[in-house]
């Protein structure tokens, strides 16, 4: 059984389909996962490959796995 913590994750996450096709990436296969992103009208795009985005697009900020952790745990501990 997962940990509460990622069952919240889990339990909110959002399936799309893109409408909107995108060439922002440095790397074109990337800009699939900034199109869902952007359908899904999401805060966050978490990758560990962060050189191939913008730091953010719109409102989407781009983060490392382990920088959207220390933003879960910020936001849990309030």
């Amino acid at each position: 059984m997962a940990a509460p913590e990622l069952r919240a994750v889990l339990d909110t996450n959002v399936k799309v389909t893109p409408t909107e096709r995108l060439a922002v990436t440095r790397d074109s296969e990337d800009n699939q996962f900034l199109e869902c992103a952007v359908e899904a009208d999401a805060s966050y795009l978490v990758t560990g490959n962060t050189r191939h985005f913008p730091h953010q697009f719109r409102t989407i900020r781009v983060v490392t796995p382990r920088e959207f952790f220390a933003l879960l745990v910020e936001r849990l501990a309030r």
